[in-house]
């Protein structure tokens, strides 16, 4: 075992010692954010390089983190943005042709799906309708998606050659925005008041169709990474919070496929990762129904982490929450501070991995990339 091999497998055993709820002997540290690791590696490096010369920008971005050296895991570096929009059914606004050259790409919302179009989906099925919509509204076909996984391999393997592990493996996909999105917030929100049976009907077939893929998926990481060692993605509605619904409508709407995609998760013997964009505070007790050492609640900062702490820290692991604000504006030791006493707080008796909000901001200052890595390597627990 060589040495990049051996620095692997040491994440490795930071980060599923962390999922158990048990102390690594550090605090692992989970990091996101391409553009800001490519400008960390080479100044000149502009938002459009991800576009125009996205195999360069990735080569860039995964030195930015070797050179930051401490990173245990690594969020996918140098996604394609047609993936974004099919996670979204949106189009995406991309850095050097609709915006500036160096500005951060935008979903813009592109809501098509008409009121008539659920009879459609109930009818006909989900994925037809589906591809469909994305080739006929969005322009993005099933060539441009097998593009987009070429450039996710070569990430990849750009990363393992590296020495540092995607931290997943397999992305559940988000029913409750994706309805949202192509309905359009105010439509939907009728439509759950105006006819909440039919839209829990279409988003069952919806789960019930896309489940099919990813139990196919679950049992291919079972077989090759084995029991306990794989980690798959719950991402949520990122408006089916409790900014946007009540929790009648939340277990109505959303819980479901929280539940179904989580336990199909754990009966292969993955771990789970709840990417958990936006405000869940007071939704925080639903997630207390899973066992213990098995899960990751991954907030963006909208959600109180003491708060997560308080309702989940002793069944499931929390990761950090260091803002934008924080790594584009602070100076370096009101990072370190900042990172020192969070670890302090919610990770001194571990089930905790470091982490931002999300991602790194593009405009994250080179000196507080360094002082929050400092921090976590220094920060005994």
């Amino acid at each position: 075992m060589d040495a990049k091999q051996q620095k692997m497998q040491k994440s490795r055993e930071r980060i599923l010692a962390a999922i158990r709820n048990e102390k690594p002997d550090r605090t692992p540290l989970l990091l996101g954010g391409e553009i800001a690791f490519a400008k960390y590696a080479d100044p000149s490096v502009v938002a459009a390089d991800f576009v125009e010369r996205p195999l360069w920008a990735i080569d860039k971005a995964v030195e930015g983190l070797d050179k930051l050296k401490y990173a245990d895991y690594v969020w996918a570096v140098g996604l394609p943005l047609v993936f974004f929009s099919s996670t979204w059914m949106s189009k995406i606004k991309m850095p050097g042709r609709e915006l500036g050259r160096d500005e951060l790409w935008q979903i813009a919302e592109h809501p098509c799906m008409q009121e008539e179009d659920y009879d459609l989906i109930l009818k006909k099925g989900w994925l037809s309708y589906y591809n469909s919509y994305m080739e006929k509204n969005l322009g993005v076909t099933e060539e441009d998606m097998q593009a987009g996984m070429q450039q996710i391999m070569y990430s990849n393997q750009k990363n393992l050659e590296s020495g540092l592990a995607i931290l997943n493996q397999y992305n559940m996909a988000a029913i409750y925005d994706r309805l949202c999105a192509i309905r359009g917030m105010i439509n939907f929100a009728r439509d759950m008041r105006k006819m909440p049976e039919k839209v829990r009907a279409v988003m069952d077939v919806m789960l019930e169709e896309e489940m099919v893929q990813a139990n196919t998926v679950l049992g291919q990481l079972q077989a090759t990474l084995g029991e306990g060692n794989f980690i798959v993605f719950v991402q949520p509605g990122v408006r089916g919070n409790s900014d946007f619904i009540s929790r009648k409508q939340f277990e109505m709407f959303n819980w479901p496929a929280f539940k179904m995609q989580t336990e199909a998760i754990l009966k292969a013997g993955g771990n789970v990762f709840f990417h958990m964009d936006g405000n869940w505070n007071t939704f925080l007790d639903y997630f207390k129904e899973f066992p213990k050492g098995r899960c990751i609640f991954d907030s963006d900062g909208m959600t109180d982490i003491y708060k997560v702490k308080e309702v989940l820290g002793d069944t499931m692991c929390i990761t950090g929450n260091f803002g934008s604000s924080l790594m584009a504006m602070a100076n370096p030791d009101e990072v370190y501070a900042t990172v020192k006493k969070q670890i302090e707080d919610i990770g001194s008796d571990g089930g905790y991995i470091a982490s931002t909000s999300c991602t790194m901001p593009p405009n994250a200052k080179p000196e507080n990339m360094e002082a929050l890595v400092a921090a976590v390597v220094e920060t005994k627990i």
